[in-house]
């Protein structure tokens, strides 16, 4: 078994009878998940407390950490159990659930950087610094939509390749 399983299996307790009925575990998984949601907002505020004191390296670790372990974990779940990303995230962020997410998060992010950038420049170079961290939330921001259109096209691929093999009859 391996250590991602193993993790898997006590982090989920699958057939741990201490779970009751099935609802028990439903609940469980459903509070679990409101917290991971709830919890990006609190990095991202953390992120944007620790760039007003100047705190670099802390708002950065604080803005990425929660969206890199996210994307990690739930690539590899998915992955280990032959469940396409692609598709869950595509039925997942629809419609008023991807407008609200985006309009409460890339606010804070561009906060976030803006303090870092006033911190990092001068004060008697504010308009270029300002300038400075627009142009880099711009290519930041690109860089990030390419990432994520690359690991969804890989994913449509993967996806594509195992229905072609879910097709094979022998």
């Amino acid at each position: 078994m391996s250590v991602d399983s193993r993790i898997e299996e006590f982090a989920l307790a699958p057939s741990d009878p201490a779970w009751g009925d099935e609802r028990n575990r439903d609940e469980f998984y459903r509070a679990s998940a409101l917290a991971s949601f709830w919890s990006v907002y609190v990095f991202f505020g953390v992120a944007m407390v620790a760039a007003a004191q100047g705190a670099i390296l802390t708002a950065l670790i604080a803005l990425v950490a929660p969206g890199v372990i996210q994307i990690v974990v739930v690539r590899s779940y998915c992955r280990r159990h032959g469940v396409a990303l692609s598709r869950l995230t595509e039925m997942f962020n629809r419609g008023r659930r991807r407008w609200v997410s985006l309009l409460t998060t890339l606010p804070m992010i561009a906060v976030t950087f803006l303090l870092l950038a006033l911190h990092l420049g001068g004060a008697a170079d504010r308009t270029s610094t300002l300038l400075g961290a627009l142009a880099g939330g711009a290519v930041g921001a690109a860089l990030a939509a390419l990432g994520a259109r690359l690991l969804l096209r890989r994913e449509r691929r993967d996806e594509q390749l195992a229905s072609l093999e879910d097709d094979v009859f022998d």
